[in-house]
Order: structure tokens, then sequence, then C-alpha cells
């Protein structure tokens, strides 16, 4: 992952919708990430699709109020879905055929502070954390809490359900679902794939789809690695060139360092 490029012709790339959400955005960080994030998502896009990417259409609808805002969904071209996560530095895009997918990535050990398991975790995931060494417990935390966001957005939830409600594996499990306690469940199988971004992150997505996602990883648009299943680190690249990791594709990209980049507004799925 490498710091993006900041001249993206946003007039050009980006619709109405976009332009309106990014001219609401003050700090420099914020746009900075807002930029990297739909750009990436479009280019990613694109080039699954085989078209230009002035040629994405997105729409956005936030369930929460109804704004022009929240998770994207693909117009045009047609059959694709996507998600997209802001975090410290970083933003993370998915893009899939298979069926409704979300993501998220969070700085390792984010999730650290004093009563985030009693809000965010299920009795069964604090019981499984407390077996982990004290070292071990962090990172833990944040995998758990990066699957969560990942279902919930991938079923459409988002914070509109209460986190602890949907109950996952804890590390060094591998990552599964393994009980939804509320109302208006997934209809089929979630399948969740840890991502390996970079060691300052953990990062999941979830798909719900009858078919196991095939994992892809690349070192940019254009550069597609392949197997069957499991996840392939990329591969290495020359000093200077853009760096990004992919799934169906998932992709990642540093922005501005490790400045916080928060996501503002309704509580809605990305």
């Amino acid at each position: 992952m490498q710091r993006p490029d900041a001249s993206v012709d946003v007039a050009r790339l980006f619709d109405d919708a976009e332009r309106a959400q990014l001219a609401r955005l003050r700090r420099p960080t914020d746009r900075l990430a807002f930029v990297t994030g739909h750009s990436l998502l479009r280019r990613m896009l694109a080039e699954q699709a085989g078209v230009p990417p002035d040629e994405v259409r997105l729409g956005y609808r936030c369930l929460a109020c109804g704004g022009a805002h929240g998770k994207p969904a693909v117009v045009t071209p047609t059959g694709y879905h996507v998600s997209l996560a802001h975090t410290a530095g970083c933003v993370a895009v998915a893009v899939t055929t298979l069926g409704p997918i979300g993501i998220d990535v969070e700085p390792a050990g984010a999730v650290t502070f004093d009563g985030f398991p009693d809000v965010a975790l299920a009795e069964h995931e604090r019981t499984a954390v407390g077996r982990l060494n004290a070292e071990e417990r962090p990172r833990a935390l944040t995998m758990l809490w990066v699957r969560k966001e990942a279902v919930l957005k991938a079923t459409g939830h988002g914070m509109l359900m209460a986190p602890s409600n949907v109950v996952v594996s804890c590390p060094p499990t591998p990552p599964k679902l393994l009980a939804w306690d509320g109302a208006d469940p997934p209809r089929g199988p979630i399948h969740l794939v840890d991502l390996p971004v970079s060691g300052w992150y953990a990062a999941s997505v979830a798909v719900l789809a009858a078919e196991v996602p095939r994992v892809m990883l690349s070192a940019g648009p254009g550069a597609w690695q392949r197997r069957e299943r499991g996840l392939i680190e990329p591969r290495r690249q020359q000093r200077g060139k853009r760096r990004s990791a992919e799934l169906g594709g998932v992709g990642a990209e540093r922005v501005g360092g490790h400045r916080a980049v928060p996501v503002r507004g309704c509580p809605a799925p990305q």
C-alpha cells in the first residue's frame, strides 16, 4: 500500500452525489480519503467489467435517513456488488459479482478501549477473548470487530443493528458467522474472509452468496493474480509503484500517513 495520487479529476470521474458529499468534507484528510476510496472503487470496478472508469455509475441511499449517501450500489455496469471502508490512514474497497458484500478495515488494536467488549461482543465472544494471552487480545478484538462490521455491511444493516447480536468466530479460529441474534436474519450463507493487509491494519470481507468466494490479490489494476481458494500474498513491486490488495476484488490503499480519517454521518453501511 502506498500514498495515492491526489490529482484525480473529480469533476470528470465523480457524479453529482459524490461531488456533493465531497464538498461537505472540510478536513483535507477526510477529502483525500473520500477521493482515494471512490476513485479506487471505480478503477477496480472498471477493470473487472472491462469499461472505462468514467462509465461507472453508482447510486447511494441511506437506510437510516433516505439521503443520498451510505453504501454505494452499482447502477452500471450491472451485476456487481461493492463495499467501501475508511479508517485511520487507509481506505479499502471490495467488488464482486457473487452477491451483497461488505468490507471493513481498522488499525490493529483500535478497539482496545475500556467497555468495548461489553458493548460490541456477545457472551460467547467475550469468553473466547478471555482465553487468549494478554498480548493476543488487542488484535483478536480488532479482528472480531472487522468481521462483525463486514457482515453488517453485507446484509445492509450497518450500525442500525447492535453488533453484539452478530456472533462471529474469534481468532485464531478461521472467520465464520456463528449466530444472528436479531430480526431480519440473512437469507442464505455468509462467507467471511480475513484479508492480508499491512501489519498496521486488520481487515475482513463478507459475501452473501451460495458460492464460496475466491480471493484475488493484485499489485494494482491490470496485475491480477489468482488462486482457487485461500489467501495469497501480493507480489513484490519495484519502488515507486502503487500497491493494492484485492478480493474478487478487494483493494486497500494508504492515505496520508496514519492520521485518523473518521466516517461521518448516519450509521448506515458503506
